[in-house]
């Protein structure tokens, strides 16, 4: 089965697991609101001092260790310092400290970078670390924002048009929402080169409070969503396996677990083996007897004979009609013989059965699922033997000779 998003936060920094949200708590979160616990507050960082902020501390540097692209030119300073070197976390202007990204390319032709965020976010602030030295490779330069890695198609965000001191951090408003942010340099000397030694983006996710039937908030989305729909805003039906109110259900056993209704969890299209009702969560389990049952005989007479046993362990409350009994019986060492009786009865009678016979006797307990059967452990043999007849006709075989002459008629269980 699949697993649901069992939490709106996760509990702890440690690891986000199946939880919508991480949490950046120092000291733990409220799995529902966010709210850190125990005194705790928003992390810091990384880089150090960009403290996550907002409710349930979702809002923060949500570029850091994302996937980063960049311009190679002919000078292949990008294979030296790649892209990703600018989000790493580690703002040290000196380039030397292999602590920068470098991209470059052809003269004429400006430098670009881009960081892909990995899903849809509301920016509002980005801030640029420029090196120690030649600062004038972050001069003028475009911030764009877009849905795809298609730079033609990103949206102006910002724009820088001044002078970057060496070492300085250059801060700029940035109210977008969208996927990849895209720099490029736009004029000033050198171009078709830039240093970028930390890229700095202050944004939270996008969520969109429109399909929201409860409180919504903007950052961390609905409070709850209705039957099939999933936090954070709503708009998403459950991922397949899960269904109900904010997608928090495990579906049951489905034979075809993509014909998990959402809303209700029925499987529509029926269960996998062993597994029975409307959302395939019942267990049809085996049934069997235990070392010590062993089946029982009583009114035994010269031919018939009643067979008795314990109930099977193992059958589920509720579904006997999944179950039924075999009963196995060998008349004197020949081929075991075999009679279905219902699971709600333990006796079977035993008719027309010859006289001064030995017969060998066990149960086994079966269940059954559409055209499948499984059989369990079986009782312990038990053995008997029919009474000498009192006055019979036939008395030129050996059994019936041997009763006549002898006065067998009394002859009971072996």
């Amino acid at each position: 089965m699949f697993a649901a998003a069992n939490c709106r936060f996760a509990s702890t920094s440690a690891s986000q697991g199946t939880c919508i949200f991480p949490c950046r708590c120092t000291n733990g979160c409220d799995t529902t609101t966010g709210d850190c616990l125990n005194d705790g507050q928003c992390q810091d960082g990384p880089p150090s001092g960009y403290r996550w902020s907002g409710p349930g501390c979702q809002t923060g540097n949500i570029a850091y260790h994302k996937k980063a692209s960049e311009s190679i030119g002919v000078e292949k300073w990008a294979i030296k310092y790649p892209a990703g070197k600018a989000v790493d976390g580690n703002t040290d202007s000196r380039i030397y400290k292999n602590s920068c990204a470098h991209p470059d390319n052809a003269e004429g032709q400006y430098a670009w970078w881009m960081v892909d965020l990995g899903e849809t976010y509301r920016l509002s602030r980005v801030i640029i670390y420029n090196r120690d030295s030649q600062p004038e490779r972050l001069n003028r330069f475009i911030l764009r924002v877009g849905d795809s890695p298609d730079r033609a198609t990103h949206r102006w965000c910002a724009s820088h048009s001044g002078p970057v001191a060496a070492g300085a951090t250059v801060n700029e408003t940035c109210t977008a929402v969208g996927r990849y942010l895209s720099f490029k340099r736009d004029g000033g000397s050198d171009s078709h080169i830039a240093t970028l030694c930390e890229v700095v983006v202050i944004g939270h996710r996008h969520i969109s409070c429109d399909s929201c039937s409860s409180r919504c908030d903007e950052i961390i989305g609905c409070d709850a969503c209705g039957p099939g729909k999933q936090q954070p805003d709503c708009t998403k039906a459950c991922e397949p396996g899960t269904y109900g109110e904010n997608c928090k259900e495990d579906c049951g056993h489905c034979k075809d677990i993509l014909h998990c209704d959402v809303t209700t969890g029925h499987c529509t299209t029926g269960c996998e083996t062993w597994y029975t009702t409307n959302m395939c969560k019942t267990h049809i389990s085996a049934p069997h007897f235990v070392t010590s049952d062993k089946a029982g005989t009583a009114d035994i007479t010269s031919s018939s004979a009643v067979v008795t046993w314990p109930q099977a362990t193992g059958i589920t409350l509720g579904l006997e009609s999944h179950y039924y009994y075999m009963v196995w019986f060998q008349v004197d060492g020949e081929t075991w013989k075999s009679q279905i009786v219902n699971v709600e009865s333990h006796q079977l009678s035993l008719g027309n059965l010859p006289f001064n016979t030995h017969y060998s006797v066990k149960v086994e307990p079966f269940r059954r699922h559409g055209d499948k059967h499984a059989g369990g452990t079986t009782t312990a043999v038990t053995t008997f033997k029919t009474k000498c007849t009192g006055r019979s006709t036939h008395i030129f075989t050996f059994s019936n000779l041997k009763c006549y002459i002898f006065g067998l008629s009394t002859m009971g269980n072996k």
